[in-house]
């Protein structure tokens, strides 16, 4: 299966990507803007997608823009707010049917390009501020967001858990923003806050298709124009940073009345030393992110002392979390095997199974990435954004050339950051 990738500069942190996939039948648009995470403009960002995706100047209601969508055979906007190392990054994304299918040569994604990049640089506007009633409706709409993370507590303690493990740094702020701070927004002040993140933003404007004549059409008669006359004040910026080790390992618990218990445990890398990607990516893998881990088969299924027990890794960070639903009484044991299969990986206990079982498991996954062209794009967005690029095809040779040696010596560079524990007080 033949990809086609290539990556142009529009203007100063401006850049166009191109992917092509010849089977796909349908076309995906996305525009990502991303700048420092700041505590301070955090809830003014996140509210930015919430008015942007579902108006513009030409569509000023929802059900006009929504009704134009579906006259579109069916094509969809969607936007989105995340947390990449110590950047806060939101995104407008658009996908409709690729022209071929269109009735009488319609330019379907021709239509939509010009929505998707109205809905960012036209949007409505009244007297230099956000539409008052459509953007009450949106900032209600992310306090709703803010105030729901309770209701899923895996998450809400991984938010939590977060404060602790990176504190003092950007990433321990909440990509939504603070709910004191959203309910504090106003339509003016924020118009202005999106002026702002337009001219200062990194901007990623990526186009994923079957052909090249559309992505073409697409960078030359909106693209280019959309951004030719726009004034920019963007300077380089410090997208991550490693989180140090802490001293000692900090212990916080907080209390909630809760049926199941949360733990997450943070390891850090002890030196400064770059552990390549590919290699803690397998090493994520061995040990807890797959049905097939040393977490997943020992502490979980062997000794039952949690209800899921799955590591993810942060590569921006350097940080290796674990997290785990467990009972109260059960904390204390789940935390010392858990520490004790990191044990045994330092030491080397590692099967070839496990590493052929989470090789494959990696390397299944890779191999579905260019099927869909909302992946492709998260793909290489997450590739240019740590100056790593490869395809999914190059990220599979990695991941076949590591070996037992290399996993253990990344292991041996891990050691215990922080415990946090969500848990029911008891009286």
């Amino acid at each position: 299966m033949s990809v086609s990738y290539e990556r142009i500069e529009i203007s100063n942190g401006i850049y166009f990507n191109s992917l092509q996939n010849a089977p796909l039948k349908t076309n995906s648009m996305t525009i990502h803007l991303t700048a420092p995470l700041q505590s301070e403009t955090a809830a003014k960002t996140a509210v930015l997608p919430f008015y942007l995706s579902d108006t513009n100047n030409t569509y000023r209601t929802e059900k006009a823009l929504a009704l134009k969508l579906q006259q579109l055979y069916g094509a969809n906007l969607g936007d989105g707010t995340l947390k990449l190392g110590d950047s806060q990054n939101i995104q407008l994304a658009a996908s409709c049917i690729n022209n071929k299918y269109a009735f009488d040569n319609e330019d379907v994604t021709g239509e939509l390009g010009k929505i998707l990049f109205d809905c960012l640089l036209n949007p409505y506007v009244v007297e230099e501020a956000f539409e008052e009633k459509i953007f009450g409706l949106k900032k209600r709409e992310l306090e709703d967001s803010i105030l729901s993370e309770i209701n899923d507590k895996r998450p809400y303690a991984f938010k939590r858990a977060g404060k602790v493990i990176f504190e003092g740094e950007p990433a321990a702020i909440s990509n939504q923003g603070e709910l004191p701070d959203a309910q504090a927004l106003n339509a003016r002040d924020a118009y202005s806050h999106y002026l702002k993140k337009i001219s200062e933003s990194a901007i990623e404007i990526s186009f994923a298709g079957q052909s090249e004549d559309d992505a073409k059409r697409v960078l030359e008669t909106i693209v280019k124009p959309a951004f030719s006359s726009l004034s920019r004040s963007y300077k380089e910026f410090t997208k991550f940073k490693k989180s140090p080790l802490k001293p000692e390992p900090k212990r916080v618990v907080e209390y909630l009345d809760i049926a199941q218990s949360k733990m997450v445990m943070a390891f850090k890398h002890k030196t400064n030393e770059k552990i390549p990607s590919h290699v803690m990516s397998l090493l994520n893998a061995v040990i807890g992110a797959t049905p097939s881990s040393k977490l997943f088969m020992n502490v979980r299924e062997k000794l039952s002392l949690c209800y899921y027990c799955s590591s993810t890794y942060n590569d921006f960070k350097g940080c290796l979390a674990i997290d785990s639903g467990v009972e109260g009484k059960n904390a204390a044991r789940a935390e010392e095997e858990i520490i004790r299969q990191i044990s045994l990986t330092k030491k080397g206990e590692i099967s070839s199974d496990e590493i052929d079982n989470a090789k494959r498991q990696i390397i299944n996954s890779a191999r579905t990435i260019n099927d869909s062209p909302s992946a492709m794009i998260s793909w290489y967005f997450t590739k240019n954004f740590a100056n790593e690029i490869e395809s999914p095809e190059e990220r599979i040779i990695k991941i076949q050339s590591v070996n037992k040696t290399d996993l253990v010596n990344a292991a041996n560079t891990l050691e215990l950051d922080s415990v946090y524990l969500l848990t029911k007080e008891e009286k």
